[in-house]
């Protein structure tokens, strides 16, 4: 499976209830984009870590992973994090 993996760091000045409220609509994407193999979200409460929430999601192909970057339930969430965290962003095959 091809692991894709995103933690987010919320921006200095947003809220952290604004970025969780954000932050939270990747929570639905396995139910909307059906090329997504495998799903896991967390925000945890009282994270002490340079990053604040993340989610690794497992596709079968490079092809796959390409049709989720573009699909459009992405791309609506993915720009309104952009808004309130900055993402770091790991790919590798397991």
């Amino acid at each position: 499976m091809l692991k894709h993996i995103v933690l987010f760091k919320r921006h200095e000045g947003v809220e952290k209830a604004e970025f969780d409220r954000v932050i939270n609509k990747f929570s639905g994407l396995s139910e909307s984009i059906p090329v997504i193999a495998g799903w896991w979200f967390r925000i945890p409460e009282g994270a002490d870590s340079s990053h604040e929430a993340g989610f690794v999601s497992e596709f079968a192909s490079e092809e796959d992973l390409a049709a989720y970057q573009v699909h459009p339930a992405h791309e609506e969430v993915a720009e309104a994090a952009g808004a309130v965290a900055s993402a770091a962003v790991f790919d590798a095959w397991d």
